[in-house]
């Protein structure tokens, strides 16, 4: 009788073991650095965004976003305010920053915000990063060959820069 608990108790011990290990493995690689840089390295025809940097430092995200009105030099500023991309650029930004109402009348094109309590997670399964917090939600997909570089829901690529 002492042979078969034992034997039961190693038998079980070892289907224990084991699934933890299936649950370890499954579980999707997710990743929370301290500190990173995204930094826009390329730009889109669908939108008026020039240059964007989102610097994470554990916990604090500062977004310095800068915008080219006139992608016409004699273009007049009737045409700026028709613009289809103008209205899609404000509402992405409004997107970005849901406690923001941006309109043509505060129109910018330079914009800097720091946020408090934000999370930089990098999944590497779903390929996606994201930043998140109260007041400000921005996601990027990697590329597939390269996962330092991103792409955002308009198309704009930006590098991943990870301080360790």
């Amino acid at each position: 009788m002492r042979y078969f608990s034992r034997k039961s108790s190693i038998i079980l011990f070892l289907l224990l073991s084991l699934s933890l290990l299936l649950v370890a493995c499954s579980s999707p690689k997710k990743n929370q650095p301290k500190k990173a840089h995204i930094i826009q390295i390329l730009n889109n025809q669908n939108s008026l965004q020039q240059n964007a940097v989102y610097y994470f430092d554990n916990g604090t995200l500062t977004v310095s976003l800068t915008y080219a009105p006139f992608r016409k030099p004699n273009e007049l500023p009737n045409e700026f305010e028709d613009s289809d991309i103008v209205k899609n650029d404000m509402k992405r930004y409004e997107k970005e920053f849901p406690n923001t109402s941006l309109n043509l009348d505060n129109f910018s094109p330079y914009f800097e915000k720091t946020i408090k309590k934000v999370t930089l997670n990098i999944d590497e399964d779903k390929k996606e990063v994201s930043l998140t917090g109260k007041d400000f939600n921005k996601s990027f997909k990697q590329s597939e060959t390269n996962n330092n570089r991103l792409i955002d829901d308009v198309g704009i690529e930006y590098e991943l820069k990870i301080d360790h």
